[in-house]
């Protein structure tokens, strides 16, 4: 957890030696300031509301959604997604460590009630540099890729061009894809895009493939 409340309301962020209160469960926190993990902030007593491991990835993603105004770790009675723009009512869901098909289902629903719709960016860096994803690219803005050991909760959630459950992305570190077609092998294609487009819900053309030069978000 990366933002508690101080005695004031104020969000803090963690620095050395500081509590603060869970803006969640109303619990204590301590901040968790070494040399190895990220700062962050953790509970004297477990927490009912169940957090994600940070890690670099997460802060890097999480700087840049502040750095584009969105509000981070808000709750929504009982999910709490990782950045959320209010003004166009899209949540944000930072995702590193495996997650079932279930949780993912249940968040966009959740979120749905509300009338936000989700976007999901997964880590793919390790799965590129472990030539366990493949990208070739058409051009300087389309791409395609293959998978080998496509994670089955995605490929089952997102398969065609589905966007029932969101929106994904994958960050390979080098590059950001917003998938576009996913096939039930893994492999697929999609555009090169930058954080401003997903964050800032950009415009981008739709001409890549001789279609119309319409622009239309995501």
């Amino acid at each position: 957890m990366l933002i508690a409340k101080d005695l004031d309301n104020n969000k803090v962020l963690p620095s050395p030696k500081m509590s603060a209160i869970c803006p969640h469960c109303e619990q204590e926190v301590l901040s968790k300031c070494g040399d190895i993990n990220v700062w962050h902030w953790a509970h004297l007593i477990s927490c009912p509301f169940e957090y994600e491991r940070e890690t670099e990835w997460h802060k890097l993603w999480k700087d840049r959604a502040v750095s584009f105004g969105l509000e981070l770790e808000h709750m929504f009675v009982r999910h709490i997604t990782d950045a959320i723009d209010h003004k166009k009512k899209v949540c944000y869901e930072f995702q590193y460590s495996p997650i079932s098909r279930i949780e993912m289902v249940s968040r966009v629903i959740h979120y749905k009630t509300f009338n936000y719709s989700t976007k999901w960016i997964f880590d793919y860096k390790e799965k590129k540099d472990s030539d366990q994803l493949i990208i070739s690219h058409v051009n300087n803005l389309v791409v395609k890729f293959q998978q080998k050991w496509a994670k089955r909760t995605i490929t089952d959630l997102f398969e065609g061009k589905s966007i029932l459950f969101g929106v994904i992305y994958f960050d390979t570190g080098d590059d950001i894809i917003l998938v576009r077609k996913l096939y039930e092998n893994g492999n697929g294609w999609g555009y090169i895009v930058t954080p401003q487009h997903i964050l800032n819900n950009s415009l981008i053309q739709k001409n890549y493939w001789g279609q119309d030069k319409q622009l239309f978000k995501f």
